[in-house]
């Protein structure tokens, strides 16, 4: 080793740096294999890192990297963290090399955590399909923690570490209850986009007792009667909610609302005939094919493949398009080296025909996406809802 001065000070420091792509068993100064955490004094560890600062980097030994001298009295433990030991040269250095690309590289090192939404939902059951197939490539548990609805997931996610440790998976009726309650959360702020999961289309669905047969029916019936068809729906923000409500402001129409507590009993109340039409999702396909509902149209902005048979809604109120999505993120400042290798994980398991196929069967499209394909999803959703909220005055509950 070379000795190496320290500018402003007559004092030499001599702790010797490897620079590597791991934290791995290397000597320390006792000549004993241990581990960084287990180094006791100054002596060797790895630093996770392409390559030192020039004006660190005091030789440089052919096939083993550079090495530099420096201040400190403990090793880098195994998590890239400097302790408090260490000299203020090993906390610039750590700086300058980027430890979030060293974290990314030895990622994950532990489970993996999903925060979802209450068991039995479309959330719940593509979390609990995603995290298998993508716990064997992570090499890592992946958990799926249920917490209930409302807010309280991006909470839990927006407080937890940066780290890649913990993810949420939501859908767009998550943005809309923090629009509609005027929370202080942020989806481009205070998550970072992971991947795209889903996309899942609703239909437009009557009882049959009331004598239409295409949503130009719908609309003049409506139109004929105003304040008189009513439409049943889940709480506010969901999605059978916000296509109904895109539907009134586009067809200009007058229809009254009636909120039920969740998506199975407004589905009940409408098969029972106590309401006229209805917004659903796929879970009343049995339903339909029944003839219990009668089917009129697709959400989405073309026929769907979902509901075959269907024509869109759009064929007869241009530029109607309602389509619920669901989504991986991540908490704010997460490495993007991190947050690229979770989403390719994630869109590689959304291309095994087994997960597309169950998806398909929930009434859920498996898209994956990169995270800046999800950021532009996110700001076009969040600025739509502010507009349909602003232009309707929905409230939450």
């Amino acid at each position: 080793m070379t000795k190496r001065r320290e500018r402003g000070t007559a004092k030499v420091r001599y702790v010797r740096t490897y620079v590597s792509t791991q934290l791995d068993t290397l000597p320390c100064i006792d000549g004993e294999p241990r581990t960084g955490t287990q180094c006791g004094g100054a002596g060797w560890g790895r630093i996770n890192g392409s390559a030192l600062a020039p004006s660190l980097a005091s030789t440089e030994t052919p096939g083993r990297g550079r090495y530099v001298r420096m201040g400190g009295k403990r090793c880098i433990d195994t998590y890239g963290a400097v302790h408090r030991q260490a000299g203020p040269i090993l906390l610039s250095l750590f700086v300058i090399l980027g430890t979030a690309e060293g974290f990314a590289q030895s990622y994950p090192h532990k489970a993996v955590r999903i925060v979802a939404a209450e068991p039995g939902g479309i959330i719940d059951f593509a979390a609990r399909l995603i995290a298998p197939a993508i716990a064997g490539p992570l090499g890592q548990p992946v958990i799926v923690d249920n917490r209930g609805s409302g807010t309280m997931q991006i909470e839990i996610v927006t407080k937890a570490p940066p780290d890649g440790y913990t993810l949420l998976i939501a859908g767009g009726a998550l943005w809309a209850e923090a629009l509609l309650r005027n929370t202080p959360f942020d989806p481009l702020r205070s998550l970072t986009p992971v991947s795209l999961i889903t996309r899942s289309p609703n239909m437009v669905a009557v009882h049959p007792s009331l004598a239409v047969n295409s949503i130009k029916e719908l609309v003049a019936a409506a139109k004929a009667k105003p304040g008189v068809l009513n439409y049943a729906s889940s709480t506010s923000g969901t999605s059978s909610h916000l296509a109904a409500e895109l539907f009134k402001s586009i067809a200009g129409i007058d229809v009254v609302r009636i909120p039920y507590k969740g998506t199975a009993a407004a589905l009940n109340a409408l098969v029972g005939g106590q309401v006229q039409f209805m917004f659903p999702n796929a879970s009343a396909e049995p339903h339909r094919r029944s003839g219990r509902i009668k089917a009129l149209a697709v959400t989405s902005a073309e026929p769907s493949a979902l509901f075959p048979g269907l024509p869109s809604v759009a064929a007869s109120l241009p530029g109607y398009e309602s389509v619920s999505v669901l989504e991986f993120c991540a908490p704010a400042n997460t490495p993007p080296a991190i947050v690229k290798r979770l989403s390719e994980e994630i869109a590689r398991a959304l291309q095994r025909p087994d997960v597309k196929e169950k998806l398909a069967s929930s009434g859920a499209e498996a898209v994956g996406s990169t995270p800046e394909q999800l950021a532009e999803v996110i700001r076009t959703e969040t600025a739509r809802l502010r507009k349909l909220i602003a232009d309707t005055g929905m409230r939450a509950e």
